[in-house]
């Protein structure tokens, strides 16, 4: 009820009639509530039909008025998704729309830029207009656009610049990706980086073995090991690794933990007071028992010689007060034995709830020598690439624990355990391959930055300019997604005037 008149407060009918139907259906039994949520959901769906085809009737050829039929449109569909008017009324949008897109990239056929630009423009009134035959549509621009660029990467001029031919097949996959395509552009992909990326050239002294290759593994397929490859820069690192005499310390520590020796016996000193207090209740009740026992005999023998007299005894007659004295006092005895009874179970069950003998565990600490060593290694390198000499250091350490242990309490015997003359070989290597692979990255970026003026802004749809392009964005550490060159076309487009469409998503 609170979002409904929130609703109707800023004028939102639909929100009003959607929040009323809810509330309704919270509390079904309200007949005013729900009467009133009927009644502004029938006039909802009036106004926002009305007011659909007002917007949708004669659309102005701006994209404004694409987006008031649209969201006239929107409005309907909250309240009925299949409204089987808002599809022709989101259509007569959907005509226009296509009429504009169509409009803004009429070489759509013919060029690449055109066919990329007609798709975006498609594609972004898609959610809204959300009909399967403008899905239909948009699909056949993907198509379009795809085919393009396969026309262009078919070409024999393409086939020895693998770099170009795979920014062509990976746009053509983002456009569509049929199971054949994929497979191409996932091969010449592998081919290209076979072809381009950079060697590594790592002269470095300190024994580490697979430096090169750790290093390479930093910089998946923008650098390798082993013999330089034509076209592809070499990166060369002369390193001199010294690594220090391995340092061992140690220091000890005392431990402690508890354990239990055995269990204690001794006399619970609460058993003999319940057993006196179980004697002194029983005597009690023993005793209450005896008089009450009494006590009944005389009041049954009054009540006999009261029933002997018969007749003439009067009220105050002395074998009628003899028997209410009796059995007055047979009362107060009986009342008195079962008080005395109820004494003595609680103290029976006390004395059956003690015990004679209590017993408890014997915790004792056992104490035990526990020494800690640490073995530590140090390294230091001065690298070398293009004239700059690069300091580079780290370390790295292991510890194990010694000691006798405590048997007595369950700590186990442990004995030093020595980490081996290489234990510091792998993350020492590790590190340093780090260190190597950051110096490669430096020399690459140089490399891409510099390769990049010979394939400057703005995009040229030739082979050579597409391979230039390539190289860059691997040289460069280039995400290795599907749509740059897609997205390329689309920013190169947005500089000549303010980017109205999304870029282009590539399907799934």
């Amino acid at each position: 009820m609170s979002r409904a008149n929130v609703a109707r407060a800023q004028g939102d009918y639909v929100g009003e009639a959607i929040a009323l139907r809810e509330a309704c259906n919270f509390a079904p039994d309200e007949k005013d509530l729900c009467k009133r949520a009927e009644g502004a959901w029938v006039a909802a769906q009036r106004r926002s039909r009305d007011s659909a085809k007002k917007a949708c009737t004669d659309i102005p050829p701006t994209l404004a008025g694409v987006d008031v039929c649209l969201a006239a449109v929107t409005e309907i569909r909250k309240l009925a998704p299949d409204h089987p008017e808002a599809g022709p009324l989101a259509e007569a949008a959907s005509r226009q729309h296509l009429a504009r897109c169509f409009a803004d990239s009429p070489a759509w056929q013919t060029s690449i830029d055109a066919a990329i630009e007609l798709l975006r423009c498609e594609e972004a009134r898609e959610p809204q207009i959300a009909l399967s035959s403008y899905t239909q549509q948009v699909f056949a621009a993907r198509v379009n656009a795809r085919d393009q660029l396969m026309r262009l990467a078919d070409l024999p001029t393409y086939s020895s610049h693998t770099g170009a031919l795979s920014e062509l097949l990976s746009a053509a996959t983002c456009l569509t990706p049929t199971p054949d395509l994929v497979d191409r552009a996932k091969a010449t992909r592998s081919a290209f980086i076979t072809k381009a990326r950079a060697t590594i050239d790592l002269r470095a002294t300190g024994g580490l073995p697979e430096l090169c290759a750790a290093a390479a593994a930093q910089l998946p397929n923008r650098a390798g090991c082993g013999a330089p490859r034509a076209g592809a820069p070499t990166v060369t690192v002369i390193g001199d690794i010294a690594i220090a005499p391995v340092e061992h310390t140690a220091y000890e520590t005392q431990e402690s933990k508890d354990y239990v020796a055995g269990i204690i016996r001794f006399p619970n000193p609460d058993y003999q007071p319940a057993v006196n207090e179980e004697r002194n209740a029983r005597s009690s009740k023993d005793s209450a028992e005896q008089q009450f026992r009494r006590d009944e005999s005389d009041c049954r023998s009054a009540e006999s010689s009261l029933s002997s007299a018969g007749s003439s005894c009067s009220s105050s007659c002395p074998q009628r007060s003899e028997r209410d004295r009796a059995c007055s006092a047979k009362s107060s005895s009986e009342s008195m034995y079962r008080s005395r009874t109820s004494d003595y179970e609680r103290a029976r069950r006390q004395l059956d709830n003690t015990p004679q003998i209590k017993e408890r565990e014997d915790i004792r600490t056992a104490h035990y020598i526990v020494k800690h060593h640490t073995w530590r290694v140090g390294w230091t390198a001065q690298l070398r690439n293009e004239g700059t000499t690069i300091p580079a250091s780290g370390g790295t350490q292991t510890a194990d624990l010694e000691t006798a242990g405590a048997p007595i309490a369950g700590v186990p015997a442990d004995p030093m355990t020595y980490p081996g003359n290489r234990w510091f070989v792998g993350t020492v290597r590790d590190q340093a391959a780090a260190k190597v692979a950051e110096i490669v990255d430096g020399a690459l970026q140089r490399r891409a930055s510099d390769l990049a003026v010979k394939c400057p802004a703005p995009l040229q749809w030739n082979n050579d300019w597409l391979d230039c392009w390539a190289r860059v964005r691997l040289w460069a550490a280039g995400k290795p997604d599907l749509d740059p060159l897609l997205r390329l076309v689309g920013m190169i487009r947005d500089q000549r005037r303010a980017p109205l469409w999304e870029h282009v998503r590539c399907a799934q």
